[in-house]
C-alpha cells in the first residue's frame, strides 16, 4: 500500500502542476475500482459508439456504471463508489426545491396588455390562446397515458402479454404525436409561444427561469419518453473522448524506488487527501525496485448538469439542508463537491528484485500492490532484463468467490475508511413542467385560467447497499494465505495457437479458478511461443482464455494425477480488445458557499 500511495501522490502532484483551479479537490480511491473498456463504452453518447453491437446492451448495466462514476464525495480524505449518493438525484432534488428570489418584484413591471395575441382589448384570452391551452392539456394527457402504460411493464409475465403491451405502446405514441401535431396547428403553438417569449425575455430573471426550465425538462423528458431517452440520460462525454481507442491522452510514467520513498514521505507529512488510518501504518515493500504505468486524466461532462442554476442573484431553495459552505466535504450538505475528472491508469508493471521468483509462483501466496492483485507470474523486460509483475485485469477473476476466500484467508489489516449510514430511500422526481416555452412565472404573468403541472413520478427505490469501505491493507507485497493447500500436483503446460496460422498466441491471459471446493486461483499469460507452464494440484478447474483481437474461450479441465500434462487450445481471430482501467483517484470540484 505504501507505494500505491506514493503513486497517487505523484499523479496528484502532476495534475496540480498543470491546473490552477483552487476549487479542485484530488481524492485517492483506496479500494479496488476497475472498469473495462466495454463498460465505459456504454456511457459514451450513441453517436460516438463505433461498435453497434453494444448499443443494445443492458440499460441497467449502463445505469449502474453511470451512478458509480456520479458518486458524490462525502469525505475530504478519499473518494469511493457510493450509489446511494449520486449527483443526478441530488441535483434533481435541488431543482425541485428552487424558488427564485425576486419573482414577484420583477413581474409587476411587465405589462401583458402589449400582447394582442394573448389578450383582447377587454383583457380576455383570445381564441388563439384558448385553443393553445386546450390542445396543450390534451397533449399532456397523452404523455401521462404513456407514462402509466410504461409502469405496467414490470407486472407482465408472459410473452403474449409483453407483445400486447408493445403493440399498445406503439398506438399510444402515435396518439401523442397526433396530439402534438394538433397543438402546433390547431393550438397556434408557435404564435402563442413566441408572444410569451417576447414578454418573458425582457428581464434577467426570465433568462434565469428559462435556464431552470430547460434544465428541468431534461429530467422530465427522460421519464416521459421511455427507455430510448433514458439511455441518453446516463451518457457521459469523455475528454479526451478517444482514450479507449488509441493512446491519445495517455502518458507513460516510471518511478524508481528512491522517488517512491520520497513521495510516500511527502504524502505522510502532508496528510491531505489521504486517510490518516492508512498513512499511520508501516509497510514492507522491500522487493519492489520501481514501477511503470500509463496514466490519463479523463474529464467527465454531463449534458444535464449546469452550475449556472446556483446563480447567487436569484438562487434560493426551500430545503433545510444547505447546498455547500465552500469548505467542508460531508453529508451535512446537499452538494459540497462533485466528481469531474477520473485519474485512470493501465499497463501497470511492478519491477522486482530477482531473488523472489520462487515466491511469486508459489500457490500459497497472494501478491498485492495496494488494493490491486498481481499475477502469479514473473515477466522479463527484454530491454533492461528487469523482472516485473503485471496486474490482474480479468474482472471475473477479481470477483470470483475463490479470490474473495483467499483474500479473507490472507494476513491483512482491515481499515474502516469511511462510514455512511445505509438507508433504503425512495427518491421522487421534482414537480416540473413539460413545455420549455412556458414556465410557472409565465403562467402567473398571463393570469392563465388553467395551470398545467405534471404529477411527480416516483422512481424505483434505490437498493440499500453498505457504503462503508473496508480496505484490506496488506503489509507486504507477498502475503501468505492462512490455508492448507495440497503440495502435490501436475506441471501443466498451456499451449495456445492461432486457429488459422497455427502460430503461438502471445500474451494470452489465462484465468484459472478451482471448482467444487478447490480454492486455487491463478492468473498467468503465454509467452511469445504461446506457452506457459504452471503447477496445479489435483482437481477440477474453469479456464478462461482471453487475448486482444481474439474471441475468448472458456473450458473445464480435470487434473487427475501428478503427471505432467500439455493442454492445447486454438483461438479464432476477432476484433475484440480486452482493456481494463484502474481508478486510482478522482478530481472533484468543491462548490462555493451556497446557503
Amino acid at each position: 500500500m505504501k507505494y500505491y500511495i506514493a503513486l497517487y501522490q505523484k499523479l496528484k502532484d502532476t495534475y496540480l502542476s498543470i491546473n490552477s483551479n483552487e476549487n479542485d479537490l484530488p481524492l485517492i480511491c483506496p479500494s479496488l475500482t476497475m472498469y473495462s473498456k466495454e463498460e465505459l463504452e456504454l456511457l459514451k453518447p450513441q453517436s460516438q459508439i463505433t461498435d453497434k453491437n453494444i448499443i443494445g446492451e443492458s440499460l441497467l448495466k449502463k445505469e449502474q456504471v453511470s451512478n458509480e462514476l456520479n458518486s458524490i464525495p462525502t469525505s475530504s480524505s478519499n473518494w469511493s463508489v457510493n450509489p446511494q449518493n449520486i449527483l443526478s438525484e441530488v441535483y434533481k432534488n435541488i431543482l425541485e426545491n428552487i424558488q427564485p428570489i425576486g419573482l414577484q418584484d420583477e413581474f409587476v413591471k411587465l405589462d401583458v396588455n402589449d400582447s394582442a395575441v394573448l389578450f383582447d382589448s377587454k383583457q380576455k384570452p383570445t381564441k388563439e390562446y384558448k385553443a393553445y391551452l386546450k390542445h396543450l392539456e390534451l397533449y399532456e394527457k397523452s404523455l401521462d397515458t404513456i407514462q402509466e402504460h410504461l409502469l405496467e411493464f414490470g407486472s407482465l409475465s408472459t410473452d403474449s402479454e409483453k407483445t400486447s403491451w408493445e403493440e399498445k405502446l406503439v398506438v399510444l405514441k402515435s396518439k401523442a404525436k397526433l396530439a402534438y401535431a394538433e397543438l402546433e396547428v390547431k393550438g397556434y403553438k408557435n404564435v402563442v409561444e413566441k408572444a410569451i417569449n417576447d414578454i418573458n425575455n425582457n428581464t434577467e430573471l426570465e433568462k434565469y427561469l428559462s435556464l431552470l426550465e430547460s434544465t428541468k425538462s431534461i429530467f422530465d423528458i427522460t421519464k416521459k419518453t421511455g427507455v430510448e431517452t433514458l439511455a441518453s440520460y446516463h451518457n457521459i462525454d469523455f475528454s479526451p473522448y478517444d482514450f479507449m481507442v488509441n493512446e491519445s491522452g495517455w502518458n507513460n510514467l516510471k518511478i524508481d524506488k528512491k522517488e517512491l520513498d520520497e513521495l510516500y514521505l511527502k504524502a505522510k507529512q502532508s496528510s491531505v487527501g489521504i486517510p490518516e488510518e492508512i498513512l499511520s501504518l508501516e509497510y514492507d515493500e522491500k522487493y519492489i525496485k520501481g514501477i511503470e504505468l500509463d496514466y490519463s486524466f479523463v474529464h467527465l461532462k454531463r449534458s444535464w448538469f449546469n452550475k449556472e442554476i446556483f446563480n447567487e442573484k436569484f438562487f434560493s431553495h426551500t430545503n433545510e439542508k444547505k447546498i455547500s459552505d465552500g469548505q467542508t466535504i460531508s453529508n451535512d450538505f446537499q452538494l459540497s463537491a462533485f466528481p469531474k475528472i477520473m485519474i485512470l491508469m493501465k499497463n501497470l508493471k511492478v519491477d522486482l528484485e530477482t531473488n523472489i521468483e520462487n515466491q511469486v509462483i508459489a500457490i500459497n501466496n497472494m501478491i498485492h500492490f495496494g488494493p490491486l492483485v498481481l499475477k502469479n507470474q514473473m515477466f522479463v523486460n527484454r530491454q533492461n532484463n528487469t523482472n516485473f509483475l503485471k496486474v490482474v485485469t480479468n474482472k471475473e477473476t477479481i470477483r470470483s468467490n475463490q479470490l474473495q476466500y483467499l483474500t479473507r484467508k490472507s494476513e491483512n489489516t482491515s481499515l474502516e475508511i469511511q462510514k455512511t449510514e445505509t438507508k433504503e430511500t425512495t427518491i421522487t422526481n421534482p414537480v416540473i413542467r413539460r413545455t420549455s416555452a412556458i414556465n410557472t412565472a409565465s403562467m402567473r404573468i398571463l393570469n392563465s385560467p388553467k395551470t398545467n403541472i405534471i404529477k411527480p413520478v416516483e422512481a424505483k427505490p434505490v437498493a440499500a447497499r453498505p457504503i462503508g469501505t473496508i480496505l484490506h491493507v496488506n503489509t507486504t507485497l507477498l502475503t501468505p494465505i492462512i490455508a492448507t493447500f495440497p503440495i502435490v500436483g501436475a506441471n501443466t503446460t498451456f499451449i495456445v495457437n492461432d486457429s488459422v496460422s497455427k502460430s503461438g498466441v502471445y500474451k494470452c491471459s489465462i484465468s484459472i479458478k478451482g471448482k467444487e471446493g478447490n480454492n486455487i486461483v491463478r492468473e498467468i499469460e503465454t509467452n511469445q511461443e504461446g506457452k506457459i507452464t504452471t503447477h496445479l494440484p489435483v482437481g477440477k478447474y474453469n479456464i478462461d482464455l482471453k487475448c486482444d483481437f481474439y474471441t475468448s474461450k472458456t473450458i473445464e479441465i480435470n487434473i487427475e494425477n501428478n503427471n505432467p500434462i500439455n493442454l492445447n487450445y486454438e483461438l479464432s481471430r476477432d476484433i475484440v480488445e480486452y482493456k481494463s482501467y484502474f481508478l486510482i483517484g478522482m478530481i472533484c470540484e468543491k462548490m462555493p458557499l451556497i446557503n
